[in-house]
Protein backbone atom coordinates (compact mmCIF):
# COMPACT_ATOMS: atom_id res chain seq x y z
CA UNK A 1 0.00 0.00 0.00
CA UNK A 2 1.29 3.49 -0.84
CA UNK A 3 0.32 5.87 1.94
CA UNK A 4 -1.00 9.34 1.14
CA UNK A 5 0.75 12.16 2.96
CA UNK A 6 -0.40 15.69 3.74
CA UNK A 7 2.05 18.53 3.19
CA UNK A 8 0.72 21.19 5.53
CA UNK A 9 0.70 21.90 9.24
CA UNK A 10 -1.54 20.15 11.78
CA UNK A 11 -5.23 20.49 10.96
CA UNK A 12 -8.29 19.43 12.95
CA UNK A 13 -11.32 18.32 10.91
CA UNK A 14 -14.69 17.00 12.07
CA UNK A 15 -17.03 14.88 9.97
CA UNK A 16 -19.82 12.33 10.20
CA UNK A 17 -20.19 8.58 9.93
CA UNK A 18 -23.48 7.29 8.51
CA UNK A 19 -25.23 3.97 8.88
CA UNK A 20 -25.65 2.10 5.58
CA UNK A 21 -28.95 0.18 5.67
CA UNK A 22 -28.14 -2.14 2.74
CA UNK A 23 -24.80 -3.18 4.24
CA UNK A 24 -26.19 -3.10 7.80
CA UNK A 25 -23.01 -1.39 8.91
CA UNK A 26 -21.53 1.95 9.85
CA UNK A 27 -19.77 1.98 6.53
CA UNK A 28 -20.09 5.49 5.13
CA UNK A 29 -17.39 7.85 6.31
CA UNK A 30 -18.07 11.31 4.91
CA UNK A 31 -14.80 13.09 4.27
CA UNK A 32 -14.86 16.81 4.97
CA UNK A 33 -13.88 19.15 2.15
CA UNK A 34 -10.77 20.23 4.09
CA UNK A 35 -9.54 16.62 4.14
CA UNK A 36 -10.13 16.27 0.40
CA UNK A 37 -8.17 19.46 -0.19
CA UNK A 38 -5.29 17.97 1.79
CA UNK A 39 -5.41 14.62 -0.07
CA UNK A 40 -6.29 15.63 -3.62
CA UNK A 41 -5.83 12.04 -4.89
CA UNK A 42 -9.09 11.12 -3.13
CA UNK A 43 -11.02 13.21 -5.67
CA UNK A 44 -10.15 10.66 -8.38
CA UNK A 45 -13.48 8.81 -8.67
CA UNK A 46 -11.90 6.00 -10.68
CA UNK A 47 -9.06 5.53 -8.21
CA UNK A 48 -8.90 2.55 -5.89
CA UNK A 49 -8.21 3.42 -2.27
CA UNK A 50 -7.88 1.37 0.86
CA UNK A 51 -7.33 2.03 4.53
CA UNK A 52 -5.49 0.51 7.43
CA UNK A 53 -6.71 0.83 11.00
CA UNK A 54 -4.39 0.19 13.94
CA UNK A 55 -5.98 0.15 17.39
CA UNK A 56 -4.01 0.89 20.53
CA UNK A 57 -5.18 0.23 24.05
CA UNK A 58 -2.59 2.36 25.83
CA UNK A 59 -0.50 5.43 25.13
CA UNK A 60 2.62 3.33 25.71
CA UNK A 61 1.67 1.06 22.77
CA UNK A 62 0.97 4.11 20.62
CA UNK A 63 4.30 5.73 21.54
CA UNK A 64 6.18 2.53 20.66
CA UNK A 65 4.38 2.31 17.32
CA UNK A 66 5.12 5.96 16.49
CA UNK A 67 8.83 5.44 17.22
CA UNK A 68 8.86 2.30 15.07
CA UNK A 69 7.08 4.03 12.16
CA UNK A 70 9.32 7.08 12.44
CA UNK A 71 12.44 4.90 12.20
CA UNK A 72 11.17 3.07 9.10
CA UNK A 73 10.41 6.31 7.23
CA UNK A 74 6.64 5.82 6.92
CA UNK A 75 4.42 8.89 6.75
CA UNK A 76 2.89 10.10 10.03
CA UNK A 77 -0.47 8.40 10.71
CA UNK A 78 -3.78 10.22 10.88
CA UNK A 79 -5.43 10.28 14.28
CA UNK A 80 -9.14 9.50 14.34
CA UNK A 81 -11.36 9.73 17.37
CA UNK A 82 -14.83 8.16 17.20
CA UNK A 83 -17.54 9.91 19.14
CA UNK A 84 -21.30 10.04 19.52
CA UNK A 85 -23.09 13.20 18.42
CA UNK A 86 -25.12 14.98 21.04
Amino acid sequence: MRYLQPWKEKKEIQGKISYNESAQAWSILRLHKALLEEFKELKDKKGAFEYEIVLFYSYEQLEGFINEVKNTGKVPPLLLWLGKSR
